[in-house]
């Protein structure tokens, strides 16, 4: 799914996921893990150079998600002193016997990523050619079969967005109170509109495919604003 960020709600449906904050951390970091390769890159943004495979979920898409939550550790002590002056629990740091747990963890939000984005993604071609049958026009039969492969698209999106909503409805009330919270949040889309519009005027997009690429590229200059803003 082009939104990675509406992945993150789907394993939080699991509560023993998401009863601490290193397992949440967890859940984020695996379950954007597989699109980093996508969201980071210069060109190409449309397609994977890592493909989704069994071994590439140990040799990539595992490293880059604990190398992920490692960097947000780092800056644990930012992040809860804010989290202090909001009224929330500490970050404390990971314990050993904790470690194999948040490797499950990210283990199981990499596979959840990317069994969404095998059912998601329909082949627009195979579906042209099964409605040529029903649709004599090309025009129509290529609008048609266009429609229909986002259909999964944005409706596996919205449901991931409703949940991690529906999830984080509380804290998001409880931190649109403090002033702090506001300031950091407009600094962080200060951070990702200068980041987007380095990257969408300065490399190679995909002019067939606008709106992927504006998604896209909104979605990795925002992960980078946050990354850049916490170190």
């Amino acid at each position: 799914m082009p939104f990675t960020i509406s992945h993150i709600g789907y394993p939080l449906i699991f509560k023993k996921l998401s009863n601490s904050h290193q397992r949440i951390i967890a859940c984020i970091c695996g379950s954007i893990a597989p699109d980093i390769d996508m969201l980071f890159r210069f060109s190409n943004h449309r397609f994977h150079i890592i493909e989704p495979t069994l071994l590439n979920i140990f040799l990539f898409f595992l490293p880059i998600g604990l190398l992920m939550q490692w960097l947000i550790n780092l800056s644990k002590g930012y992040i809860n002193s804010h989290l202090v002056s909001f009224g929330f629990k500490e970050i404390r740091s990971v314990k050993k016997e904790e470690i194999f747990g948040i490797i499950f963890i990210q283990v199981v939000c990499i596979c959840f990523h990317l069994a969404l984005d095998y059912i998601s993604h329909w082949d627009q071609f195979k579906i042209q050619m099964i409605l040529q049958d029903f649709i004599s026009n090309p025009l129509y039969c290529s609008i048609a079969s266009r429609i229909l492969v986002f259909i999964p698209v944005l409706a596996l999106t919205l449901i991931g967005f409703l949940i991690l909503l529906a999830k984080l409805k509380k804290t998001i009330l409880l931190l649109i109170k403090h002033k702090q919270f506001l300031i950091d949040f407009s600094l962080t889309i200060l951070i990702t509109a200068l980041i987007f519009s380095i990257r969408y005027f300065y490399v190679d997009s995909d002019s067939e495919y606008p709106i992927d690429v504006i998604i896209i590229l909104l979605t990795g200059s925002y992960i980078q604003s946050i990354f850049l803003f916490l170190e």
